[in-house]
Parts: structure tokens; C-alpha cells; sequence
């Protein structure tokens, strides 16, 4: 009966989970809303068309825009890929691995989650971009530029099977150990990461691998 204290305990605990229903809704409804910023941030960033440089691109190098791939390793005579990117449009990814993998962690998939719906977005449909991958200076330069590449890889194929964009539009490319962010500090964290940017130009032609200075 209503007076009985079985009844007002059963009263209070149904108050607890209304109140926890709701306090996990809108712990849901701003997760969402974050989710949604980050998204239309990395649209802005990557977007064509004039924009202001982010600060980490601000003064790109000739060497930093210019891209060499080969066609067709070993191939005579030589024929390469240049590629040509907008490091105004462009972002820096902490997306982390185990050590000496190339295999996404949960915490790297949730950061991409955000990158593959800025790409999957009408804003951005139908521009290719270049998806380079990074390591610190730890272990040899032969390692470090195939794990490098492998990385690239492995953040193209989530992008391609998780939020279905064409493979057609990203290119992967690993640089190793060559790019550090903190020259001073070349096993420093901070090195290890994935940059994306937008590809302004592409061509093919032959002579080898002559990078500008």
C-alpha cells in the first residue's frame, strides 16, 4: 500500500534511474555536440578554397609542398608522381600505435572517426588528399620509413572501409624520421603522428628524384 516504506523506497530508487537516464542523455547530447565541432573544424581546415593558413602550416618550404612518388619502382626510365599540396589546408593527427606496428589503436580510430566524416561531408566531396605518415628518430631510418609508410596505409584503408571514400582520392606516403616537428628533440613524441593536407596538383613525368630545396 502506498503508506508502507516498501513503497516510498521503491519511489525514491525509480527517481535514481529517472535521474541517471537523464543525466547519461545529456551526457550523449554533449558528446554529440562535441563531436559535431570537431567534425566542422577539420572541414574548415581542409576545405578548398582561400582560407587563412593554420598556424602549424603557416610558412611552408618548397620541399615541404612538393611530393616525389615513383610510378612504377625500378621502372626504366624513371617516371614519378608530383604532387603538389596546400599546406594551408591541411591538419596534424596524434594518431597513436603500438610500438613497431602499424596497427590503429581504439583511441587512434576514435581520432580519425572525426576526419572521416569532415572527408565523407558534401564540403569536402570529390577533393584528394595526401595522408603522410611520421615517426620519431628511435630505431634505424630503414625501419622507421617503412613503418612510416605502413601507418599512412593503415589510416587510408580505416578512411576507405570505415566512412566508404574513394580510395582514389587519398595518396599515402611515409616520410620516417625525416620531418620531425621538435628537431631538438628527435625521439620526442610529438613526431610520431599523421598529417593530412589537401592536393592542389598532380602530375607525372620522368627524371627521377629530384626534390626542390
Amino acid at each position: 500500500m502506498p503508506g508502507k516504506p516498501g513503497y516510498a523506497k521503491l519511489a525514491l530508487n525509480l527517481t535514481l534511474v529517472t535521474l541517471v537516464a537523464a543525466g547519461s542523455s545529456l551526457t550523449s547530447a554533449g558528446s554529440a555536440a562535441s563531436d559535431t565541432a570537431r567534425i566542422n573544424r577539420l572541414i574548415q581546415k581542409l576545405r578548398p578554397g582561400d582560407v587563412a593558413p593554420t598556424p602549424e602550416f603557416a610558412t611552408p618550404t618548397a620541399r615541404d609542398r612538393q611530393i616525389i612518388i615513383p610510378v612504377v619502382p625500378g621502372e626504366a626510365p624513371a617516371r614519378v608522381r608530383v604532387i603538389i599540396i596546400d599546406p594551408r589546408r591541411a591538419t596534424r593527427l596524434s594518431v597513436t600505435f603500438a610500438k613497431n606496428s602499424a596497427e590503429l589503436s581504439a583511441e587512434a580510430r576514435d581520432r580519425l572517426y572525426g576526419l572521416g566524416a569532415a572527408l565523407a561531408s558534401p564540403e569536402l566531396a570529390g577533393a584528394r588528399y595526401l595522408i603522410s605518415g611520421h615517426t620519431d628518430a628511435s630505431g634505424s631510418a630503414e625501419l622507421n620509413q617503412r613503418l612510416s609508410e605502413r601507418r599512412a596505409m593503415a589510416v587510408r584503408r580505416y578512411l576507405i572501409e570505415s566512412h566508404a571514400i574513394a580510395g582514389d582520392r587519398l595518396v599515402a606516403v611515409g616520410f620516417g624520421e625525416e620531418r620531425p616537428i621538435d628537431r631538438r628533440h628527435p625521439r620526442a613524441r610529438v613526431n610520431r603522428r599523421v598529417e593530412i593536407a589537401l592536393i592542389a596538383h598532380e602530375t607525372v613525368r620522368s627524371g627521377g628524384y629530384h626534390r626542390l630545396p
